[in-house]
């Protein structure tokens, strides 16, 4: 990361001619000054060898990475801003806070699990959350659906209004306007549009980077060799703007049915399963699906989420005693730095997804509501006899 940083992103306010100097010499990265002979840079600088070495010096001291104390980060991890919540229940609690920014989460499922569904919802989330920022959504499949963005983000401002449909569709087109969607149709483009992303970060305060999803862009190309190199360019780079922009990355894989594996490295690493207990894969329930491109790819992910295929929960309403089947689905916490392995049931429905929980005391509000409009209807029909 530190090899790929612009030296004009360097505040080295002595040396400024000097950085000027080098660039137009296409001397632009940390990497492209390090390549360089001090014989080379003084021919360059038009310097002497001891003022050519102090110049070095003074950048060298802005570019190494200052130590942080682990108390010094958990005091920061107190300001509430380095996580990006899930609003799914107890999945919070567990990852403690959400997903942390600074790092790369995945999202991993097989197709119609749900995947691009949870992306949107984050995405309507963050900028409920965050007011003053915003997300960046590379959307490589064609996928992203802004009707479905705008009923999440009515969703949590209808909560918030007090039930003011019109007002919390105003602030809802106010969330929307927040998410800048942009169309990758490669992996060299997602790559060359992410590198030339900082202006857009700074500008618009991101807070959550979503790529849905990386494994299409990655199974266009047909080198097995060239797929590893231009996963560790993508990551790195995902990498670099989190760590920097203290954002979240969120990025969906697929799965793939362990009857079409193969040794490829785009399938399970080195010929190996990347499920079971190495901290790669899907949990025990789902052991015959695996999540593509392999353990290159795993390594840059800090937090991986499975979502399984849809099943049906019984329920039982309240005061009837009717029972009814709702779908829900499966999502496992399969790999974090913050819990140990744990599910949760979800819900994917018309106006927001919710954790089984959250869903039961919703429709016990729901019936609550009915039954107070049912005895005001019967008020009033009394009322007129």
């Amino acid at each position: 990361m530190i090899a790929s940083r612009a030296l004009n992103r360097v505040r080295v306010e002595q040396n400024s001619v000097t950085i000027s100097c080098l660039e137009r010499n296409d001397i632009i990265t940390v990497e492209d000054l390090v390549l360089k002979t001090e014989l080379e840079l003084m021919d360059i600088l038009n310097q002497t060898l001891p003022e050519t070495r102090s110049s070095l010096n003074e950048i060298w001291k802005r570019v190494a990475p200052i130590p942080t104390t682990a108390l010094e980060m958990l005091e920061e991890e107190k300001g509430g801003s380095f996580f990006i919540p899930t609003n799914l229940g107890e999945m919070d609690a567990y990852l403690k806070g959400g997903f942390k920014t600074g790092s790369i989460t995945e999202i991993v499922g097989p197709s119609s699990s749900g995947k691009t569904q949870l992306a949107m919802w984050l995405a309507a989330i963050t900028t409920h959350t965050f007011p003053e920022s915003s997300v960046l959504y590379y959307d490589t499949e064609s996928s992203f659906t802004p009707s479905r963005l705008l009923e999440f983000c009515c969703f949590l401002k209808l909560q918030e209004c007090g039930n003011d449909r019109s007002l919390a569709l105003i602030k809802a087109s106010n969330c929307v306007a927040r998410i800048h969607v942009v169309h990758s149709g490669s992996a060299s483009d997602l790559l060359q549009k992410l590198q030339t992303s900082s202006e857009v970060m700074l500008q618009h305060k991101v807070k959550l980077i979503i790529v849905d999803s990386i494994a299409h862009l990655v199974g266009q190309i047909e080198d097995q060799r060239h797929i590893t190199f231009k996963l560790g360019q993508i990551a790195s780079t995902l990498k670099r703007l989190a760590t920097f922009y203290n954002s979240a990355v969120i990025v969906t894989n697929h799965t793939l049915s362990s009857k079409f594996s193969t040794t490829s490295e785009l399938v399970t690493g080195n010929g190996g399963g990347a499920g079971g207990g190495d901290g790669f894969g899907l949990s025990s329930t789902d052991s015959n699906e695996f999540p593509l491109l392999g353990r290159t790819w795993a390594h840059f992910v800090n937090t991986r989420c499975t979502l399984s295929q849809q099943t049906l929960t019984s329920f039982k309403r309240m005061e009837s005693g009717e029972e009814f089947l709702q779908p829900n689905r499966l999502i496992t916490i399969t790999k974090s730095p913050m819990c140990q392995v744990i599910s949760f049931q979800i819900s994917i429905n018309s106006q927001s997804i919710t954790a089984q929980q959250q869903q039961q005391q919703q429709l016990k509000k729901q019936e609550q509501q009915e039954q107070q409009l049912l005895l005001l209807q019967e008020q009033q029909e009394q009322q007129q006899q």
